[in-house]
């Protein structure tokens, strides 16, 4: 009987063992189930806050720019063509005895032949645009506020090196008095900008959607195009581009493209043609001392080197004859007007000859990415540059003052 009892009472301790042993797994298993849920629900958490903050800084960026955006309209009078009626011919000659009518004078319609957008940089109306939006001589031109407000506007200058323009916002009866308090952007820095960067483009979409928003990110910086109109006319060389995958669409042009502090970096200017998400912007920075002109001069003022060049690179060094394969080679046509050195500009001031190979201006080297253009870029007229030259295979420096660009 104690024999049984013992393994009664073993076979019961075992049983025991085996129940707290499960229990134990299943609490344990609780646990790590619990601390599992708990980090995926913490991580969850930081998500929705990072999202929440970013989407929160983006209604807040957008919010503060908005106000100061514009859309331009271009109108003009153009001529009604109306349809003239039937005459029947018989070997060259009208069945009817009528005599055409005599000629009158055409008659016309004010139209709309344009639009885009721009963002306002002082209260009293400077507007900042894209020259190709305003470069028509026999258009008038108005601003359409955010507030719905239609004002009349004029071309106060348009920009000789780069697709930039700045126009005036006017209002009175006669329309010639400047406004006061308008909302204006502030202005950020562009070279701060890296691929990734997120960034917002504002403006009149299509030109029939008033400040549609669409955001992207930088795809890259320094990019150079040739962007020219609908229509392949009017070409422009375009450099040292931020490229972002923002939807620019037509008439989007000359709107701000911001960061997620409300500070506008760009000016989108540009989009590919038969591709999703490349459109490119003009950075700010090379927009900053063009804008301080107009204030100070009542123009945009540039600085001009004034001598045509090609930037040498390992392909072209060959073809040109030179074993530089970096630098500005001084080229051009005289016989067709191309002079190489323009005369009494700053190069020919400076005894730039043709054949030299400008090497660096100021200490920067030369490359395919900064050419003179660039280096010259946000400089003053008035402003003196030292260019390092090949000369026949010899470096020499050589002193420019800069003259404004005609």
């Amino acid at each position: 009987m104690k024999n049984l009892n013992f393994s009664k009472e073993l076979v019961f301790v075992l049983v025991l063992a085996i129940i707290l042993g499960a229990s134990g797994g299943a609490v344990s298993g609780f646990f790590v189930a619990s601390k599992q849920q708990q980090k995926l629900a913490q991580l969850n958490k930081t998500t929705e806050v990072r999202v929440s903050s970013e989407s929160e800084a983006m209604i807040k960026a957008i919010s503060e720019v908005k106000p100061a955006v514009v859309s331009i309209i271009a109108t003009k009078d153009l001529q009604i063509v109306n349809s003239l009626p039937f005459n029947f011919f018989f070997f060259g000659q009208p069945i009817t005895g009528d005599k055409q009518d005599k000629q009158t004078e055409p008659e016309t319609r004010r139209q709309e032949v344009g639009s885009g957008s721009g963002f306002i940089v002082t209260e009293d109306g400077l507007v900042i645009t894209n020259k190709h939006v305003v470069r028509d001589p026999e258009a008038d031109y108005s601003v359409v506020l955010a507030d719905g407000k239609n004002m009349r506007a004029k071309v106060v200058s348009l920009d000789p090196a780069n697709d930039l323009a700045v126009i005036q916002i006017l209002e009175g009866e006669s329309g010639e008095t400047k406004p006061s308090k308008l909302p204006t952007v502030r202005f950020g820095i562009s070279k701060e900008l890296k691929i990734g960067t997120r960034v917002i483009a504002i403006g009149n979409a299509l030109g029939e959607f008033a400040n549609t928003v669409t955001s992207g990110i930088v795809s890259a910086v320094s990019r150079e195009i040739e962007a020219s109109d609908g229509n392949g006319r009017n070409a422009d060389l375009l450099t040292n581009l931020i490229q972002t995958d923002a939807a620019i669409n037509g008439g989007n042009s000359g709107g701000p493209l911001i960061n997620l502090n409300g500070e506008v970096v760009g000016i989108n200017t540009a989009t590919a043609t038969n591709a999703n998400g490349i459109g490119f912007a003009i950075p700010i920075d090379d927009v900053k001392p063009i804008f301080a002109s107009v204030q100070e001069f009542g123009k945009i003022v540039r600085p001009q080197l004034g001598a045509r060049y090609v930037l040498l690179n390992q392909e072209n060094a060959k073809e040109f004859g030179t074993k530089t394969e970096a630098g500005a080679l001084i080229i051009g046509n005289d016989l067709n007007g191309e002079f190489a050195v323009l005369p009494d500009s700053a190069a020919a001031e400076a005894g730039l000859k043709s054949g030299d190979i400008i090497t660096a201006i100021d200490g920067s080297k030369i490359t395919e990415q900064n050419g003179p253009r660039e280096l010259i870029r946000n400089k003053k007229v008035g402003d003196t540059i030292k260019l390092t030259v090949l000369r026949d295979g010899k470096s020499l420096t050589l002193t420019a003052k800069l003259k404004e660009a005609k």
